[in-house]
């Protein structure tokens, strides 16, 4: 199957949205007309359209890839804003710094990015009908679960894990210890300015929240945007996988 570096357009999604997306939509029109009118036909029957009822199977792959594409989606959201601080008013003392803009955003992005794995056992739990809680997805239940391994799924979900472990030290410090986890280039250069103004006279020290440089933080979105294009090929390399063990227990 060809490589997707795209999840919205990938094979697999879009078959999924096809076969269950009018099914919901028809059943929400049934609702609407069925509150409207306490005469109304009874649902299903007053449809000009057929729909085939989807299986519960169906509903839950597709659940599952809708959390894979939210993922991405909120990384490439959390990149747009690290780039768009507001406006040089919120610099001021007592109100929001660059540098807490970034961070705050930084941090969505990092917990994210280590949860995409997570979705993707989820995605895996699902099509092979493993039949294991959510809260019990772990590698050693699904990921090493004899139905999993010898398959292309199995082989996927190591790459992708060795992808984001860089991400799960940062990660588990800001959700477990509550810790900051600031980009590495940002706070060198957050450092550096704060040394030169301390071992130079001359320098004036400036507003204490710093305003970075569109050159700096474009350097930085940069090499994150890099890492989200990576794992959402990584990603479609699961779905490529996935989506042969679905369609055979479609049929």
């Amino acid at each position: 199957m060809k490589k997707k570096h795209s999840l919205k357009s990938h094979p697999f999604v879009q078959t999924l949205k096809s076969t269950v997306d009018p099914y919901f939509a028809e059943e929400i029109r049934q609702v609407l007309l069925k509150a409207k009118s306490t005469n109304a036909p009874t649902p299903w029957l007053n449809s000009r359209r057929r729909i085939r009822k989807v299986e519960p199977y169906q509903v839950n792959v597709s659940r599952a890839t809708g959390q894979m594409e939210a993922v991405v989606k909120n990384l490439k959201l959390s990149l747009f804003l690290i780039r768009r601080y507001p406006t040089i008013e919120l610099s001021s003392d007592n109100a929001l710094s660059h540098m807490q803009w970034i961070d705050y955003h930084y941090s969505s992005f990092i917990t994210s990015y280590a949860s995409a794995y997570e979705t993707a056992l989820q995605l895996t739990n699902y099509v092979f009908e493993l039949g294991i809680p959510e809260t019990k997805c772990r590698n050693d239940v699904v990921r090493d679960n004899s139905h999993v391994k010898g398959t292309g799924v199995y082989a996927a979900l190591k790459q992708l894990e060795a992808l984001v472990a860089s991400y799960r030290p940062s990660r588990h410090a800001f959700i477990h210890r509550g810790e900051q986890t600031p980009i590495e280039e940002i706070f060198r250069n957050s450092m550096d300015r704060f040394i030169r103004v301390q071992t130079n006279p001359k320098i004036k020290p400036g507003p204490l929240n710093q305003i970075f440089s569109r050159r700096l933080v474009g350097k930085v979105c940069k090499r994150l945007n890099a890492d989200v294009r990576s794992l959402e090929l990584a990603l479609c390399q699961l779905l490529d996988s996935s989506f042969l063990i679905y369609q055979s227990r479609v049929k």
